[in-house]
């Protein structure tokens, strides 16, 4: 029987949801740093950009699927396939991908980072 308080409470996250993960609490990703994760089969990376916003992308490349890498010095996504790169924020800037990296939902949670595909 589900219970009135189970309605009301706040949701948990079902960790094996292939839509959604949790990556921890705020303060363990420090500015200007990164956490590699999988969204069920999709990489992505989540980046504190030291703005105060976090950014989660998918790291798949939008020309032939290969895994880009972020260089967090550079601040850059680079395709090692063809060279394509990508901004901080996913946009192609350079080589054959025509369209940027997808982007994910980011979320705080009582401090907990919770990134979701975003349905259209």
């Amino acid at each position: 029987m589900y219970s009135v308080y189970s309605f009301f409470k706040s949701p948990e996250i079902n960790k094996a949801d292939p839509n959604r993960i949790e990556l921890g609490k705020i303060n363990e990703l420090p500015e200007n740093e990164f956490k590699t994760f999988k969204l069920g089969k999709t990489p992505g990376v989540l980046i504190n950009n030291g703005n105060g916003e976090l950014k989660a992308l998918s790291t798949v490349c939008s020309h032939m699927q290969c895994t880009v890498k972020y260089l967090k010095d550079e601040k850059i996504f680079l395709c090692p396939c063809h060279s394509g790169k990508y901004d901080i924020n996913g946009k192609n800037i350079s080589g054959p991908p025509l369209q940027p990296l997808t982007e994910f939902k980011v979320m705080l949670i009582k401090q907990k980072i919770i990134v979701s595909r975003i349905l259209k």
